[in-house]
């Protein structure tokens, strides 16, 4: 900046400047996609955790007589383009034990393939009382 009568910013000052901010900008527009593509992936998988967990209460409820197994397809509701499969269960383990098997898998938006499962114990010595013993 001149001193004097003269205000201002000179050329070079300004070319510098934009010249920096380019460059920081540069360096961060990476890893504002990659985040982006995390998020991506995490709402993915939260939306699989929600279909697995339905799943598991609903061959879990004592009341609910469901196929002893299964497999349901589902279009997610938030990501375009994602279908999960749900896949499901249900066997004698023991005189009263029962063991349900959840497994849900999906393609995500960036091609691999994905899979999240969980298992639960069921004790029901007699056909209305239920507790739960998760694995």
């Amino acid at each position: 900046m001149k001193l004097g009568s003269e205000q201002g910013f000179t050329f070079v000052e300004v070319v510098t400047s934009l010249l920096i901010l380019s460059i920081v900008a540069g360096a961060a527009l990476p890893m504002v996609v990659e985040l982006r593509t995390q998020q991506q992936k995490q709402d993915e998988r939260f939306e699989a955790m929600h279909h697995l967990q339905a799943r598991l209460e609903q061959t879990q409820r004592a009341m609910v007589r469901v196929p002893e197994q299964g497999m349901e397809e589902k279009e997610s509701k938030w990501t375009k383009g994602v279908t999960y499969q749900v896949i499901w269960r249900k066997t004698r383990y023991d005189r009263f034990l029962y063991k349900a098997e959840v497994k849900v898998t999906w393609k995500g938006r960036q091609g691999e393939k994905q899979t999240v499962s969980r298992s639960a114990l069921q004790y029901a010595p007699v056909e209305s009382g239920v507790s739960l013993i998760l694995k």
